[in-house]
């Protein structure tokens, strides 16, 4: 775990900073299914357990957003927290 992955098709222009921001708000728009009374692994709140996992300090973002013929943007937005190095 620890990887989020959100991936959208659009025929308008995106800024990096709009792509991010509704990334983060589609992971954390899934706190509607995490249940409180049962905190163990719940996969349709899994985007967001990775942002508010209370070990998190960190979490890198990288972006990609690609232009093809037919004026479709493919855009890809990695979000993966930081983990201790172990062993």
């Amino acid at each position: 775990g620890g990887e989020n992955i959100y991936f959208i098709w659009s025929t308008s222009d995106v800024s990096e900073e709009e792509l991010a921001r509704n990334a983060m708000k589609a992971f954390y728009e899934e706190i509607k299914y995490y249940n409180y009374n049962r905190p163990q692994l719940q996969l349709r709140a899994a985007h967001f357990t990775n942002l508010v996992w209370k070990s998190v300090e960190k979490m890198g973002v990288g972006l990609y957003m690609g232009r093809y013929t037919n004026n479709h943007g493919a855009c890809n937005v990695v979000a993966n927290k930081e983990r201790p190095a172990t062993g």
